[in-house]
């Protein structure tokens, strides 16, 4: 079996996506904040729209959240909710690698195909937000689905309009007006660079349009009937983000910086595909996948704020570019490209080992100071189980090393095996470092033990953002209101990342502090406090 055909690659990839996906709790920023809406809606509230504690979420729609609580609700059996929920995202991972495979097929052929997957497991910006709750990637599923269905189009396919459509539509189930922008006008743009003219290609053109419009409105109907004040907010919130105030220079360098570690090693070589195809830029193989570019881009530069996970829809039409230019790279650059792969999964996985020794054993002393620093109260214990996982990781890693063929033939699949070896090591050896510093569990119990009964049916909340909410909700099954001023009708009030002047402010107003919550060093010191009223 030649190891670029589809069976190895879907074995590497379920090794990837599958790896840290279970086995810790919901961790701070997005994995945490994303839980809410799951619980929301297992709850039996707000079931077609992202809300936490009534509140709505907003820049996404409910596709991830409906995966996820069907999950959450078949596997809670077996799994944790938190776990089981997350598997949405490996779900929808797997979904946005294969509509990628099925693209990149039509547009460039089957050489380039495996590509597309092996480049996309080696990005390195997708690594951590394919293994947290993330709604992104059903967007990203979406769009893959739908730029194979416009590629398809554009050749004259049969049955790619109602692909490029269904793709369309789950972009706007799954990230509202982001996922509109981005995937409507590949029907249209398809239309603009077929290669025939026959009019099953216009008619495919309107069967995407048609089908993506009537997806959103089996969406968006009931959501108005049953929640007309929901949506109006929805909507409102929707309307906000999109501002269409151009980027000063500052942000433009901003996303210039973060794009270029974010979508390595996709962005090089895609560079070198559209130099190489500059003149035929109209071909579908190109004009598709830039075309998709440019309107992820467009979004980010008018409508975003530098965020590392808004740059994911950058990665699929990106990823059908730089496919495309790994045929055709001379062996020399592939040689090149394959070396700097090798170099830097040897580095970060030698840094990870020493990380775990520098927990374990206080060597290196430089990076012992660090993590002491970072989790002061944090130890962790030996375990024989990862030291042999640890060990067998690294041997399997020299071992692919000395059977990769020369002169670079393999250095996509290096890229997708460097990363998936890095990232099983992190997982396996520094994953209670992460769980620590990472959970607000210890929070969530240490203020369930401290707020009396009669205060837990009212709790205000003040600087909380959706993750620090959603593991309250989650871990001690508070329903914190959003306040912003510490203006409430409860007789409690907590409060996250407050200055003291806050804190005195608040006790002139007859607050009284009864718990106080500290953890982190640094960049990461956190401090929850907890307010009564009488």
């Amino acid at each position: 079996m030649r190891r670029d055909s589809f069976l190895p690659i879907a074995l590497l990839a379920g090794i990837y996506l599958l790896t840290g996906i279970i086995g810790h709790d919901p961790w701070r920023g997005a994995d945490a904040a994303h839980l809410g809406p799951v619980l929301e809606m297992l709850g039996g509230r707000s079931t077609l729209y992202p809300s936490i504690g009534g509140a709505v979420l907003p820049d996404f729609g409910p596709l991830y959240y409906w995966v996820a609580a069907l999950l959450a609700q078949s596997l809670g059996v077996v799994l944790p909710i938190h776990d089981a929920a997350r598997i949405a995202t490996s779900v929808f991972a797997a979904l946005a690698l294969l509509g990628l495979w099925h693209a990149c097929r039509r547009l460039d052929g089957e050489e380039s195909a495996p590509a597309s997957l092996l480049l996309t497991l080696g990005c390195l910006g997708l690594v951590i937000h394919a293994h947290e709750n993330q709604p992104m990637l059903a967007l990203m599923a979406a769009q893959a689905w739908a730029l194979a269905g416009a590629a398809g189009i554009a050749k004259g396919v049969r049955g790619s309009g109602v692909l490029c459509g269904l793709g369309a539509g789950a972009a706007i189930l799954a990230a509202g007006v982001d996922g509109a922008l981005l995937c409507m006008p590949l029907p249209l743009i398809a239309l603009l660079a077929r290669r025939s003219d026959g009019m099953s290609v216009g008619r495919q053109t309107w069967t995407a349009v048609g089908v993506s419009i009537l997806s959103a409105a089996a969406w968006l109907i009931p959501f108005a009937m049953r929640s007309p004040d929901a949506l109006q907010t929805w909507l409102a919130v929707e309307s906000a983000s999109f501002s269409l105030s151009p980027p000063d220079g500052t942000e433009v360098g901003d996303w210039l910086k973060l794009l270029a570690w974010f979508v390595w090693p996709l962005w090089p070589l895609a560079l070198w595909r559209l130099w190489r195809a500059r003149g035929r830029l109209f071909d579908p193989a190109i004009c598709i996948p830039l075309s998709g570019l440019a309107l992820g881009m467009l979004q980010l530069l008018l409508f975003s704020n530098p965020n590392p996970a808004r740059a994911i829809p950058l990665i699929a039409p990106l990823a059908l570019l730089a496919a495309q230019a790994m045929p055709a790279l001379k062996r020399g650059g592939a040689a090149a490209f394959d070396w700097f792969a090798l170099a830097t999964f040897s580095f970060f996985g030698l840094l990870l080992i020493c990380s775990w020794s520098a927990m374990i054993s206080g060597w290196p002393p430089g990076l012992a100071r660090h993590f002491r620093k970072l989790a002061p109260a944090f130890e962790l214990a030996p375990s024989i189980a990862a030291i042999v996982v640890a060990g067998v990781i690294c041997v399997c890693w020299l071992t692919y090393l000395a059977l990769r063929r020369a002169a670079g033939r393999d250095a996509a699949l290096t890229w997708a095996i460097g990363m998936t070896a890095m990232w099983c090591l992190a997982v396996t050896l520094l994953q209670p470092w992460f769980n620590y510093g990472k959970s607000y569990r210890t929070a969530a119990e240490s203020l369930s033990q401290a707020l009396p009964g009669e205060y837990r049916g009212c709790v205000a909340s003040l600087g909380l953002g959706p993750s620090q909410r959603s593991s309250m909700q989650y871990f001690a099954g508070l329903q914190t209101r959003i306040s912003v001023d510490g203006k409430t009708g409860c007789q409690a009030l907590l409060t996250y990342g407050q200055p003291d002047t806050t804190a005195r402010a608040l006790e002139k107003d007859g607050w009284k502090e009864t718990w106080e919550y500290r953890r982190g060093g640094g960049r990461q010191f956190e401090v929850f406090r907890l307010y009564r009223r009488n």
